[in-house]
């Protein structure tokens, strides 16, 4: 069973955003920042290793919850990426990654305050993630991208799946495998 907290934000790839404050009995509409920052598609909400919220967002931004709760002030972070990312993982480390359009990434050592470029060669859109057991983050995507980091996230390699299948999500499991889903349903993927 996973607990949901007293107070949290969910969000839609359309800037639409709820919030509960009652652990998820009612839900209502919540406006995170003003703004054009605050019309952005918003895509995958990452929680850091300290307990900071973040949101990846179209245009290269991330949105930064300083506090929690109601009282969490949030803001627009820029990214040197300025397209889409649509998704993020937070490391053992603290680091934080956002993946997004044409295999971008990129990657905060700061708790999502300041980020750095790393575009990766060949390597599709990035549309889910998920961590290893040893550490290493792993990036899925469309035509078949898999691309495996180092426990740091600071450097990775592509591969791509001989069918090319379209994968939108992983899920790690014990012993160095991820679950993809795909649009044609779930694949067990052996990291090396």
């Amino acid at each position: 069973m996973i607990a949901v907290p007293e107070r949290l934000p969910a969000t839609a790839p359309s800037a639409m955003t709820v919030a509960t404050t009652d652990g998820g009995k009612q839900w209502k509409p919540t406006t995170l920042v003003d703004g054009e920052a605050g019309e952005k598609h918003l895509n995958r909400i990452v929680v850091g290793k300290a307990g900071t919220w973040l949101v990846t967002a179209e245009g290269g931004l991330v949105l930064r919850a300083e506090g929690t709760g109601a009282d969490a002030r949030w803001s627009a972070i820029e990214t040197p990426y300025k397209g889409s990312l649509w998704t993020g993982l937070a490391l053992a480390d603290g680091a934080l990654l956002a993946g997004g359009m044409r295999g971008n990434v990129v990657r905060s050592a700061d708790d999502g305050r300041t980020w750095t470029h790393i575009p990766v060669a060949q390597a599709g859109s990035l549309t889910g993630g998920a961590v290893l057991a040893d550490g290493r983050p792993v990036f899925v995507g469309v035509d078949g991208t898999v691309v495996v980091g180092d426990a740091a996230g600071g450097s990775f390699r592509v591969r791509n799946l001989d069918d090319r299948a379209t994968l939108t999500a992983a899920v790690a499991l014990p012993g160095g495998a991820i679950v993809a889903s795909t649009l044609a349903g779930m694949r067990n993927l052996v990291m090396t």
